[in-house]
């Protein structure tokens, strides 16, 4: 696990105590060196349906075009879009913290390798997992965005951390 994912995931456990933090203990701007490359979705029932609700620079130059606003099902990551999100869902659902690493194979046979940690943080209101914060490194930066051009997802390794357990 990157020591930056390290750092983020016990943060985000001492944020909660023990539990999973409600969203209103982060924020985004306290964490001005991460915040281009921090992303929060709001959750919903249905995968496609998760929305993402703040999208910082190299987030979006990553994917080629504005993704404030934009729900998982409007977005073009091309055929291994499922793949790409399947983590968002384990994470809401078991209410863990994911730390992983991934070669994205594009269409132009390329491949970029994709650092990526996702905290899953509780609606103040339900104590449901109302959004899931991540952030994410990738290299090399894609020049053009990755926007419909996932041919292949493949995961190399990935750990599941609970609120609290130490890593």
């Amino acid at each position: 696990m990157m020591r930056k994912a390290r750092h983020l995931i016990e943060l985000w456990q001492s944020l909660g105590l023990g539990r999973v933090p409600s969203r209103d203990r982060f924020r985004i701007y306290n964490f001005p060196m991460l915040e281009p490359h921090l992303f929060a979705a709001n959750v919903a029932a249905r995968l496609e349906d998760f929305r993402i609700d703040i999208a910082g620079q190299a987030v979006e130059k990553s994917y080629g075009a504005l993704l404030t606003g934009k729900s998982f099902g409007e977005l073009d990551l091309g055929p291994a879009k499922d793949s790409i999100f399947e983590e968002y869902a384990v994470c809401a659902s078991k209410r863990t913290a994911i730390a992983s690493s991934h070669y994205m194979h594009m269409s132009d046979d390329s491949a970029i390798e994709l650092q990526r940690v996702l905290l899953p943080f509780a609606s103040p209101l339900t104590g449901d997992i109302g959004q899931v914060i991540g952030w994410f490194h990738m290299s090399p930066m894609p020049k053009r965005g990755i926007k419909g051009g996932v041919a292949r997802w493949v995961t190399q390794e990935r750990s599941l951390v609970s609120a609290n357990t130490a890593i």
